[in-house]
């Protein structure tokens, strides 16, 4: 069975097995038998690749379901020399399937022992599995350590909550303070995720889809566990609404919808950096020709406005709230001295104010006050100096007088030109950065009046 069996039947084998010792009161001599044997195999000279991965399966799964009746043994397993096993022989081979199979069963013993995770060598090889440049296959594997991790200590905490056990009682001064059951194991899983957190939101924007939704997943429990600050993942779930994977982008939107329920002050607050970060994610995803499809490649915008749509149909029905998102787009226009936005990032904020549903009059009507106000505050002496040189140009009546008026202009041009190029206090890039962007916002006011 264990050699032969699909890897489903030979995980429900272990479980069982390990069940089974327990029920009947042997102990744990077969156990200890079968790790034993597992490890003198993986430490021996044997070259087959598949009865090596099959081997290491094994191993871990006797250890993650098996961990309990182990400890209690009088001869106590030896965990760091089975870490060091893994790390020396497997963990660096070239051959990239037992390389999976060994952080497999690295993930299983985390399971048992999780407080392992918190050691420094741990956490530099959890991190190396989920940095941008491995393999997606050796990401998705760590990622779904994490997740099987998760997911076990949630069953844990509501099979503990379900047994209604008795509440232990802290002494404290003499006075008794009552202790949350499972109050211990959550502080140690938060923990332990806010370690890792920040390459989980990293991989939810990975390049490769299977990984996106495997760190999606992760997100989805620990939001669901409270385990880390929601604001924290806001702007990573904004960007996955773009997703061109529709499970992905359906998965990012039923969280954003329970996240606006619960705590709708966030999820207003990080809309403009959530449509930063789309915007590097839509560059990620159009760069990267092997996943991007036919039609998409001819109008790349537009698998991002249905998830926009969305978003903004999420909080249409509360005027406050449409009429900030409308602001923190906008907003994205004007520069302060320590970033400037490129006019790819200019041009990707229109688009989106573009697609956005409109469906009641006031809301269009916002975006054209949103955007007058910029350009008055902003841009005031630019337009003002564009409209005294159009008014200029229509007095002109006398075919003679505009070809020498057109001269004068040619020879003016090149003046301000050469002093743009020579004076110290000529115009600099940041100007020329603000005309264009002003440029872009006339046109936009344009577009809103129509």
């Amino acid at each position: 069975m264990v050699k032969h069996s699909q890897n489903a039947v030979v995980c429900t084998f272990f479980k069982c097995l390990s069940a089974l010792s327990n029920a009947a009161g042997r102990g744990p001599r077969l156990l200890e038998y079968l790790v034993n044997l597992f490890y003198k195999h993986l430490s021996g000279p044997n070259s087959d690749g598949q009865v090596l991965g099959r081997s290491l399966f094994c191993l871990g799964l006797l250890l993650r379901y098996g961990y309990k009746l182990l400890a209690a043994s009088e001869n106590q397993l030896d965990f760091p020399k089975i870490l060091e096993l893994l790390k020396r022989r497997y963990l660096r081979r070239d051959d990239f399937s037992l390389k999976v199979r060994a952080m497999q069963a690295l993930g299983y013993i985390l399971i048992a022992k999780p407080d392992f995770m918190l050691q420094k060598d741990i956490l530099n090889l959890i991190e190396a599995s989920l940095s941008s440049d491995v393999d997606y296959r050796l990401k998705i594997q760590g990622l779904q350590n994490l997740y099987e991790y998760l997911r076990d200590a949630e069953s844990q905490l509501t099979a503990d909550s379900t047994g209604k056990p008795t509440v232990p009682y802290a002494t404290n001064g003499g006075s008794e303070v009552p202790v949350a059951a499972g109050a211990g194991d959550t502080n140690i899983c938060g923990g332990i995720i806010q370690l890792y957190w920040n390459s989980i939101l990293e991989r939810s924007l990975d390049m490769n889809d299977q990984v996106r939704h495997a760190a999606l997943k992760i997100v989805e429990i620990v939001l669901r566990q409270g385990l880390v600050h929601p604001i924290t993942c806001v702007p990573h779930l904004i960007a996955l609404e773009t997703d061109p994977v529709e499970g992905n982008s359906k998965l990012a939107h039923h969280l954003l919808m329970n996240m606006n329920e619960k705590y709708p002050s966030f999820f207003e607050s990080r809309l403009g950096d959530g449509l930063q970060m789309s915007f590097r994610f839509f560059e990620t995803i159009v760069s990267n020709h092997n996943v991007v499809a036919t039609n998409m490649k001819s109008n790349p915008i537009a698998f991002v406005k249905p998830g926009i749509s969305r978003i903004y149909r999420l909080i249409r029905a509360n005027r406050n709230s449409r009429n900030k998102f409308v602001h923190s787009i906008v907003r994205k226009f004007i520069s302060d001295s320590r970033s400037y936005p490129t006019i790819g990032f200019l041009v990707y904020c229109v688009e989106v104010l573009a697609s956005l549903p409109f469906t009641s009059p006031d809301e269009p009507l916002y975006l054209v006050y949103d955007i007058n106000r910029v350009i008055q505050i902003r841009a005031g002496a630019i337009e003002a100096n564009l409209k005294n040189w159009t008014s200029m140009d229509q007095q002109q009546d006398v075919v003679g007088q505009q070809d020498i008026v057109g001269q004068q202009d040619v020879v003016g041009q090149q003046y301000m030109v050469d002093n743009v190029m020579h004076e110290p206090g000529g115009t600099s890039d940041v100007d020329m950065a603000k005309l264009q962007v002003s440029l872009i916002c006339f046109g936009l006011r344009d577009f809103g009046r129509i």
